[in-house]
This record gives C-alpha cells, structure tokens and sequence, in this order.
C-alpha cells in the first residue's frame, strides 16, 4: 500500500510538473548615449530619460538609449530562451524611423563606452516603428533566437551584458536641430534598476517543482507516516491478540 501511494505521488508531481527555471534581470545600469558631432560615433553619454532620436541641443544631438544586464544564475550550456522587453512611455515631435535592438558587448564591468553607440550585434529589425503606441515591447521569435544564441556563445556567470536601442538610420545620423525621440524605461530616477527593461532566461537545469506539487508532497509524506503508524499498530495488535488465543 505505501509503495502504491508512493507511485501516485510521483505520478502526479510528473504530471504537475517541474518547470525549467525562469530568471529575470532588472537593469544594472542604463545610459542616454550620445553623438554631438553627427558623425556616426558617439563621444558623450549620460544617466538621463533613455531616448532614440535627435533633440536641437547644439544644432542636433543624435541619441541612443543602452541598458546593461548582470548575467547571473545560469549556465550557457543551459540556456533555453531568452527574452528582452522594455516599454515606449512617450514619443516627443514626429521620429521618421524605427528603432532596432542590439546586442552589443559581454564585459567583466558594467561601465558603457562611447562605442557602445555604435558597435553591437543586431538581434531584431523594427522593435518599435512609427506606427507604434505607448506601451510595452518585447523580441520577436527571430529577435528571441538571436539573443539566445549570443548569450549561449558569450554567457560568463557574473559578468554583463550590454543591449542598446538604435535608430535604423543607415549611418544612424538624423542631423535633425529638432526635437523627434521616442522615450523608452518608464522610469523618473537616474539610477539602476528604475526602468522596466529586462532580460530573461529560461535555464534547463533550474529544475523548479510547481508549487501545488511541493504541497502535494507533502501531503502525501504525511499521509504515508499516518499509514506506516496505521500499519504497525495493526500488526502490534494482531500479534497480541495471537498470543492471547494460543494462551486459551
């Protein structure tokens, strides 16, 4: 009888499942980066509102917006999927371009460079066009696959990950002395972690059982102690009622 409850509660954790574990990093660090020459490599960045676009601050400042990521958690090898998201809050004048996700860095510090404006991997086309509205983004199936293969083939537990959100400008340069930006982070504070951005991974190995299964368990070891005591009661008492009729 215990090994046959013992088989049911096994059956039923399998069917409840175990679900790969699903980890979520905030933002460590974010960075408004910055080209006030219009020439296609950025020379100045600042913790500020993460724009993509330009802004008439010394004839035209073209803008990018970076996000860095600690990488913690998880191993390369296991790595599933991976996701980044981040919400439009606020689009300023009229941008005549879409804004694209990049990749750009795996460092051992999460300090930004100014090439980080415009070095980096592309891991999705068109992440927000001009037809878009406030609200939140996230990758796209092709997005996902490409950020899932960088992480697998750059994934050093500890380190950073850079992500930057650009303009799909051929030479990423507006030239534009007006105001035309999409604003993105939702956050008012400069500091890390006060923007919505995240990145998430699913690690294989990160083996989490559902919570309804963890209190099934227990139930279940409870119930199996209730019977064992059942049983051996049982069988205390059969044998003294045994010895008390070989005694008749």
């Amino acid at each position: 009888m215990k090994k046959a409850l013992f088989t049911f509660g096994v059956s039923l954790l399998i069917a409840g499942g175990a679900r790969a574990g699903a980890i979520t990093m905030e933002d460590a660090g974010f960075q408004r980066l910055v080209t006030t020459l219009q020439n296609g490599v950025g020379n100045s960045q600042s913790t500020h509102f993460l724009n993509v676009g330009t802004k008439p601050n010394n004839k035209g400042w073209d803008i990018h917006a970076g996000f860095v990521f600690q990488m913690t958690g998880a191993s390369a090898a296991a790595l599933q999927a991976a996701d980044f998201s981040v919400s439009v809050t606020e689009m300023t004048g009229t941008p005549l371009y879409n804004v694209d996700v990049y990749v750009n860095r795996v460092a051992s510090t999460a300090d930004f460079l100014f090439s980080d404006f415009e070095n980096g991997t592309k891991v999705m086309d068109d992440f927000v066009t001009t037809s878009s509205t406030v609200g939140n983004y996230s990758l796209d199936s092709t997005g996902r696959a490409k950020l899932l293969t960088y992480l697998r083939a750059n994934w050093v537990e500890g380190d950073y990950v850079f992500i930057t959100l650009k303009s799909d400008q051929a030479d990423m340069i507006m030239g534009e002395a007006v105001s035309a930006y999409y604003k993105f982070g939702g956050g008012t504070e400069w500091t890390a972690g006060a923007t919505d951005a995240q990145l998430s991974v699913t690690d294989a190995y990160r083996d989490i059982p559902e919570p309804a299964s963890i209190g099934l368990l227990m139930g279940l070891g409870s119930g199996l102690m209730l019977v064992r005591r059942s049983l051996w009661r049982r069988r205390k008492r059969d044998g003294m009622c045994r010895r008390s009729l070989g005694d008749i």
